[in-house]
């Protein structure tokens, strides 16, 4: 039971109530015993007792009981505490049983806890009227056997390990879940030897028999990509491997340099896929080719609605400041440009709906990190993603495009046949795509 110092309590109780979420406490300055004086001088602060005014009384009146009946009374008296009461009183009694185990190192077991911490559940205006010497030390005592009985006993007085059971059927529900998303991700692309998988492309769209290739962990999207181009006996040079995500709400065009299964195994939705179709994004971006650094207005989802933002990319970095805010003043917000970005938006990621049709987000391997965002107009859009591409790789959007060729290195590897007998590319159901080659 040594006390903290005061001047080290006053300094970190000050740390505390300006910015007591980010405050990280230095063990070189502030020992553990300063840390408990400012937890207890906090309680003795609180403006009512943690047990509530009009609870406080019943809960020190107990005294008299059998030790059944007294445990029946508090448990029932703990459940009519406010949710905040309950749940802090909880968490201090875990704790402080906690440090009741290691008796053998601080000295500190239930009794002597119970009569540290006791009379600090009070707070400091429990009592409005003077009262005697007497009258408080019989409290005092009251309160140290109350809170040794909450230490001893608190997971039964709180019920916790009705909580316990709660939580473990949760833990064995997202295992569950992990294990049907595991098993979800082997339907698209499963194990075939040690060192290769088996990985399925759709040709558009879903409809027909996709293309099923082995590949290992260095095959490229380029490499999967020329091997579907041999297969299907594909002429044509307008046509790139997209990753197409949930009921195809979202796509992108996969770099050629990226690995293969490093896209598909980040998958958890079973109705994601790839695909080979026209490359129409290189089309509809040709005309901002020249845009470096201009600046566009985008809505950009926040926790609760789409606020208006101006985002602009300078090298290898993205800017982004809230609409009517002053550049000098409050300053944009930075980040590394290393997002992977999808054009269209999946519902399950936006609580609302976004502003406009023409959304698009920026995804990284964090989804805390990703950006949801939405263009007034088409022009605006594709505006943005020209400046974004042309800062993240060498060549822009021309950094997208692919050449299709059959390779002798590639993995499943097919004849390449002479020109006159290559088909013309053909998908089946489906004739605008053939059309817009054409």
């Amino acid at each position: 039971r040594v006390s903290g110092r005061s001047k080290q309590i006053d300094d970190l109780t000050l740390q505390f109530d300006q910015d007591c979420r980010s405050l990280v406490i230095n063990p070189e300055v502030f020992t553990v015993h300063d840390v408990t004086g400012v937890f207890k001088r906090f309680l003795r602060a609180l403006p009512h007792s943690l047990l509530t005014t009009e609870l406080h009384s019943k809960f020190t009146s107990l005294g008299g009981l059998e030790h059944n009946d007294k445990m029946y009374a508090v448990f029932e008296l703990l459940k009519r505490l406010p949710k905040e009461n309950r749940n802090s009183l909880l968490a201090i009694c875990q704790h402080l049983s906690k440090v009741s185990q290691l008796e053998s190192q601080n000295k500190m077991g239930v009794g002597n806890l119970a009569l540290v911490f006791g009379p600090n559940i009070r707070g400091s205006g429990s009592s409005s009227q003077p009262v005697s010497d007497k009258f408080l030390l019989s409290e005092t005592e009251k309160e140290v056997n109350l809170m040794h009985l909450l230490i001893e006993h608190y997971e039964w007085l709180f019920d916790v390990e009705n909580d316990s059971e709660r939580m473990r059927k949760v833990e064995e529900a997202k295992k569950k879940m992990k294990e049907a998303q595991e098993l979800e991700k082997k339907k698209t692309w499963s194990r075939v030897e040690s060192n290769e998988f088996l990985i399925t492309i759709f040709i558009d769209d879903k409809h027909g028999e996709p293309i099923t290739m082995k590949v290992s962990i260095t095959t490229t999207a380029r490499q999967a990509f020329d091997s579907c181009v041999c297969k299907k006996g594909l002429t044509t040079d307008n046509l790139a491997l997209y990753e197409v995500l949930g009921n195809n709400e979202c796509e992108r065009v996969v770099h050629p340099d990226e690995q293969i299964l490093v896209v598909v195994s980040s998958w958890t939705n079973k109705n994601n896929y790839l695909s080979i179709k026209v490359n129409s994004l290189v089309r509809r971006i040709c005309d901002f080719q020249a845009w470096k650094t201009d600046r566009v207005s985008l809505y950009q989802k926040d926790k609760t609605r789409w606020r208006k933002y101006i985002y602009w990319v300078n090298g290898e970095w993205l800017f982004s400041q809230k609409e009517g805010k002053s550049f000098f003043k409050d300053g944009p917000q930075t980040t590394k440009l290393d997002f992977v970005l999808f054009i269209g938006l999946l519902q399950s990621d936006i609580s609302k709906n976004p502003p406009s049709k023409w959304g698009f987000w920026l995804q990284r391997s964090s989804y805390d990190t990703n950006r949801f965002l939405c263009a007034d107009t088409e022009h605006e859009m594709y505006k943005f993603i020209a400046c974004f591409l042309r800062a993240k790789y060498p060549n822009g959007a021309e950094s997208l495009t692919y050449s299709p060729k059959c390779d002798s290195t590639l993995p499943g590897k097919r004849k390449q046949y002479p020109e006159s007998n290559r088909q013309r590319t053909s998908f089946p159901n489906n004739t605008s795509l053939t059309s817009e080659i054409c």
